[in-house]
């Protein structure tokens, strides 16, 4: 994900994976070449191969973008794959944090996607998938952050912790509070449990 356009008025985010999809894309030509060359040889892993890197480049040949529109007021998003186009649209002040998640159940996360937090408790992605460059995705947050104007990064972090955990993405939360607050796996999970508990009372 990057920056495209940064106004006082707009800010807009993009992120694709054209090169990624048209890569597996072409590895998939290339296996189904030599599979149909080879023919009646050709054994049955060449034609997986061949669907799998297919199919993977199929999933990844999308563009996400993301506006930011203070004359309007909302934040509208829209992905655009080969067959079909995916929208949606929030108030800005709905946003009440901007966090990089990790995928679940990854201990060592190496890919990464941005998301918001409404005050409803929902979570909005702005990439269909999580991709590599943990640096990029931070820059990209934090201008966003400063967008909209929700200060510093830990500012919203228990709405953030509480969001995730609803969600059913522990493992995320734990990451967040991690790098938030430089704690141990052991400090982070009784930090989020605090959390929740905070939570929980606040709505008795």
């Amino acid at each position: 994900m990057k920056i495209i356009e940064h106004t006082g008025a707009r800010l807009v985010c993009q992120d694709f994976s054209w090169r990624f999809g048209a890569l597996f894309c072409a590895a998939a030509l290339l296996l189904g070449c030599i599979a149909a060359a080879d023919q009646p040889r050709a054994p049955w892993k060449t034609w997986t191969g061949t669907a799998a890197f297919f199919l993977t480049g199929w999933v990844m040949l999308y563009r996400a973008r993301t506006v930011f529109d203070r004359f309007s007021g909302m934040v509208r998003y829209e992905l655009w794959h080969i067959a079909w186009c995916r929208r949606w649209k929030i108030p800005m002040n709905d946003v009440v944090s901007v966090v990089v998640e990790t995928p679940r159940q990854d201990d060592d996360p190496t890919t990464y996607r941005v998301v918001l937090h409404t005050k409803d408790r929902k979570g909005y992605p702005l990439s269909p998938m999580h991709t590599w460059g943990r640096e990029r995705h931070e820059t990209a947050a934090a201008a966003i952050r400063d967008f909209l104007c929700l200060g510093d990064r830990g500012a919203s972090l228990e709405d953030a912790v509480a969001v995730m955990v609803s969600r059913g993405d522990r493992l995320s939360a734990i990451h967040r509070i991690r790098a938030e607050e430089a704690l141990s796996l052991a400090q982070a999970e009784k930090r989020v449990d605090e959390i929740m508990k905070t939570a929980s009372e606040k709505k008795e």
